[in-house]
């Protein structure tokens, strides 16, 4: 669904249904350079997608979403699960949106995205619960699309020029706090965060108590973690930190939700570092 007049008084609101993209559970959204939209299903030996809109530029959703090809993720021969490595896009749809013959429907006309990706003809690599994405782009200006799997405790880098995939960061990533791998501590990988230097943050869905978010070190920005950290830890009994978010107009400024804690006082938190100055 897209709220297209999200800033309008809430009787003015307008909701529609976006059904040129396939039936799955959404979680993660995200925009590159050139207006292609990425998008997952929240499932275990589920997949990424892609939209790519006939007209880019669109200035509305009604225009954007006309016509449209949707292709999903496909790793190597795509029979391997969470496979690192090359990879290309199967087309589900020709470039006005039409599924390709073959394509499971379901409603009519729109596509089952998660039955159809697991069709010989349109096979896509499976992911364990694939939620949140998020986008960072390099000096050279190309793109990596971040991707959060929760159930293996894995986050993956995709080169979106290099269609290549790698494991970003596991439980195998180095510690800071240790210099061992990090092991048990990571669990649970769900939201991910970028701030205004380019650092990728990944929020763990876990109870509060345990629950960290994590500060993910890639100096050389080839898609491989270093090291990740613990920047942040949520104590509240029965809480979920989500929404993790950096405020765009000020690098010192980012905000976390924090959702059904055993209060039942939902927050949104406000986190501020003192700017730096140089005497």
């Amino acid at each position: 669904y897209e709220v297209t007049n999200p800033l309008a008084d809430p009787a003015a609101i307008v909701i529609k249904q976006r059904n040129i993209l396939p039936r799955v559970s959404h979680e993660g959204l995200a925009f590159d350079k050139d207006n292609n939209l990425y998008f997952i299903d929240e499932r275990n030996a589920s997949h990424i997608f892609r939209f790519t809109s006939k007209n880019s530029q669109a200035t509305s959703g009604d225009e954007y979403f006309a016509a449209g090809q949707t292709s999903v993720l496909r790793v190597g021969d795509g029979t391997v699960k969470e496979a690192t490595g090359k990879a290309q896009w199967i087309a589900l749809t020709d470039k006005d949106g039409v599924p390709l013959p073959g394509v499971v429907l379901v409603y009519g006309t729109e596509i089952d995205g998660r039955a159809t990706p697991k069709l010989p003809a349109f096979l896509g690599t499976g992911f364990d619960r694939p939620e949140d994405l998020e986008i960072k782009t390099l000096n050279n200006k190309n793109q990596l699309l971040f991707v959060a799997t929760t159930t293996n405790n894995k986050v993956f880098a995709i080169d979106l020029k290099l269609m290549e995939v790698k494991l970003f960061a596991s439980r195998a990533t180095t510690d800071m706090a240790t210099g061992l791998p990090v092991g048990g501590e990571l669990t649970s990988p769900d939201n991910l965060a970028i701030d205004a230097q380019n650092n990728i943050y990944i929020v763990e869905d876990q109870p509060g108590g345990v629950e960290d978010t994590w500060f993910a070190v890639d100096k050389d920005n080839d898609g491989v973690a270093e090291a990740i950290g613990k920047w942040a830890s949520l104590n509240t009994v029965g809480a979920e930190a989500s929404g993790l978010y950096f405020d765009p107009f000020n690098p010192h400024l980012a905000y976390i939700n924090v959702q059904h804690p055993d209060s039942g006082v939902d927050r949104t938190f406000m986190l501020m570092a003192p700017a730096v100055t140089h005497g």
